[in-house]
């Protein structure tokens, strides 16, 4: 015997009517419906999932979908596109993540003093700044 849910191929446990990848996940309480339950006895299609507020509109949303007015600005100065990670666009978090001090391992051997140092080696500082402001902002 198949596995109760959609579309899932693989064959049931013994004495259940679930495979082992969904042997604890419930069905949705819609009768003939062969989906599992996302939250509150109910699948997604059903309304397991909040929709946005806005009449006739069906899109997943905690409040308002993008389309009407929610979802946030990514806080990058004069950027206009909506936040996706840490309230930053894809963008500049990507940005944020390819930071030089963050990609390069350490030396083996140790740092110079910071006084012999070249003046180009301190902008590693500025980066770690600017992540840890983007960090505490958010």
């Amino acid at each position: 015997m198949r596995c109760y849910f959609g579309d899932c191929v693989h064959e049931a446990l013994e004495g259940s009517w679930r495979c082992h990848f969904h042997r604890h996940r419930l069905k949705c309480s819609v009768a003939e419906c062969r989906n599992q339950v996302y939250a509150r006895g109910l699948c997604v299609r059903h309304g397991g999932k909040p929709r946005c507020q806005v009449d006739a509109c069906d899109t997943n949303a905690r409040q308002r979908c993008i389309r009407h007015g929610g979802g946030s600005h990514c806080r990058a100065d004069n950027c206009l596109k909506y936040a996706r990670t840490n309230g930053l666009c894809t963008r500049h978090s990507r940005a944020v993540m390819t930071l030089p001090w963050q990609s390069k391992p350490l030396p083996a051997e140790p740092l110079p003093a910071v006084s012999t140092m070249p003046m180009q080696t301190d902008d590693w500082i500025d980066c770690a700044i600017l992540a840890d402001l983007c960090h505490l902002s958010g």
